[in-house]
């Protein structure tokens, strides 16, 4: 089974109620191709995904710049990538420091390795919701499941999945979990570092708490072995060998975001489902007309989906 369980996951129950706000053109992708898309988090619309908190990030500042012993100083990629920083004619050492801290390179791990399907947790449909996500448009539908069948109609496949509810914080004042002793944390443990690399994914801004998310996440690991042609080790965070190594011989302007091995990861993968047990029902958005209804109902039919999962919205 891809689902896999992880210490670092606050998995729901099996029978919790799950749901997914979607223009029409997400939805005829994903059962037309019969699949699940997890794309990067770089792609998602809040600038602080993958990111730290602030309070955490000033641990993370300090334990870089004040401990010899950081692991990250030991790396001689760090100190090619510093030394490229400070030729830049506005960088100076102590931003060139901060750049390369743990926090900047977890970040361009968390946006580029790591893929995400989300998901709102609750019984009832969602005013606020069909707003955002159906962006009030009488073409858009909700899918309705459960985390037990979202666990149990994922195809079999090599690709392992975490599955995890989001934490609500307040980014000014409080830690990441799992980041409350990072000043002596072992960084050298592979475990403890993959629970760093996976807390930022978990966690969001309390302004966003009324979105109640579930996330899927393909696996870290699964990521560094099929993608990276490595195996996960506590060395992953650092600038180890080629990984995000510029290519000096492209013009500053020119260079890409990503570099070397990163331009082989794609922006989202694709994860096949047992698309008619998956959905428990189809609702319509509270704008649709009788028209859109009958094509919606049609283009179940022609899916394979059961057309009599389809509802109309309750709000």
């Amino acid at each position: 089974m891809p689902h896999q369980e992880s210490l670092y996951f606050n998995t729901p129950a099996d029978d919790k109620k799950i749901w997914r706000y979607m223009l029409i053109d997400k939805f005829m992708a994903m059962i037309g191709k019969k699949e699940l898309y997890f794309p990067k988090i770089k792609s998602f619309k809040d600038k602080s995904e993958g990111k730290l908190s602030d309070k955490t990030i000033m641990d993370v500042i300090k334990r870089n710049l004040l401990y010899e012993d950081a692991p990250i100083k030991k790396d001689k990629a760090f100190y090619d990538q510093k030394k490229w920083y400070e030729s830049l004619v506005l960088m100076n050492k102590e931003v060139a420091d901060v750049l390369n801290s743990f926090s900047f390179l977890l970040q361009d791990f968390s946006n580029h390795l790591m893929f995400c399907n989300c998901w709102f947790l609750k019984d009832d449909e969602s005013h606020s919701m069909w707003a955002e996500y159906g962006e009030k448009s009488p073409t858009a539908i909700a899918i309705q499941t459960t985390i037990g069948d979202l666990i149990k109609t994922i195809a079999p496949t090599e690709c392992r999945i975490h599955i995890g509810k989001i934490k609500y914080i307040n980014y000014e004042k409080d830690h990441i979990t799992g980041y409350e002793d990072f000043l002596t944390t072992d960084l050298t443990n592979p475990e403890k570092i993959l629970e760093l690399f996976y807390a930022p994914i978990l966690h969001k801004r309390k302004i966003y708490d009324d979105e109640h998310e579930v996330r899927a996440v393909v696996s870290f690991e699964f990521i560094c072995e099929q993608l990276l042609g490595r195996l996960y080790t506590s060395k992953i965070p650092f600038y180890s060998d080629q990984l995000f190594k510029r290519d000096i011989d492209i013009p500053l302007e020119r260079r890409s975001e990503t570099t070397n091995l990163m331009k082989n990861v794609p922006k989202g993968i694709g994860i096949k489902i047992d698309m008619n047990n998956f959905i428990h029902k189809v609702v319509l958005s509270p704008y649709a007309n009788d028209y859109f209804h009958l094509q919606l109902f049609r283009l179940m039919e022609h899916n394979g989906i059961d057309p009599n999962k389809l509802e109309p919205s309750q709000i």
